[in-house]
């Protein structure tokens, strides 16, 4: 049973650049959204989540994602950065006042920018190295008082919980 309706437009774009130099080849990306319209109907009418947490829905759609990436790839190795962006929205929540009187308080979380840096390499021709430092700028989510994706106040849609981290892959291919 379908219990909603979603409309969304947008526009979506990627950019690439590729030069061969002595040493590899040098890459660089950009490729995002741009929401034009979003609304979300759960059949009381459609309700626009654009930018804004909408609490009939449970929902919002961030205005602009990208992400603009660089790299260099060499013979065995590629060494790599991706820095990505997530705009910010607003939410409205219910306070209330000493006089026990209903207020509408309106706040903007900002926007989320992290850096995640990442070396690929062939260490034999069945085995493969894959590290990196993700959200090496260490950015938490902002604190939020509706989102659905929230535990304990965070927002987890445009960042995560983890913080700055370490991972590892080593992969055997037999």
């Amino acid at each position: 049973m379908n219990l909603g309706q979603a409309t969304a437009q947008g526009v979506d774009y990627y950019m690439r650049w590729r030069q061969p130099v002595d040493y590899g080849r040098w890459q660089v990306a950009l490729g995002g959204t741009w929401m034009l319209k979003s609304e979300r109907d759960i059949g009381t009418g459609p309700v626009s989540n654009l930018a804004r947490y909408s609490s009939e829905s449970s929902t919002y759609a961030p205005r602009h994602q990208l992400v603009l990436s660089a790299a260099l790839e060499q013979k065995r190795w590629t060494y790599s950065a991706a820095l990505r962006y997530r705009s910010g929205h607003s939410e409205t929540v219910d306070m209330y006042d000493a006089a026990g009187q209903t207020q509408h308080v309106t706040r903007k979380l900002r926007g989320t920018t992290t850096l995640d840096l990442m070396l690929q390499g062939k260490l034999s021709p069945n085995m493969d190295l894959t590290a990196a430092v993700l959200n090496v700028t260490d950015r938490y989510p902002d604190f939020t008082a509706l989102s659905t994706s929230a535990i304990l106040g965070a927002d987890a849609m445009p960042a995560d919980y983890y913080g700055r981290r370490l991972q590892l892959k080593v992969q055997y291919r037999f």
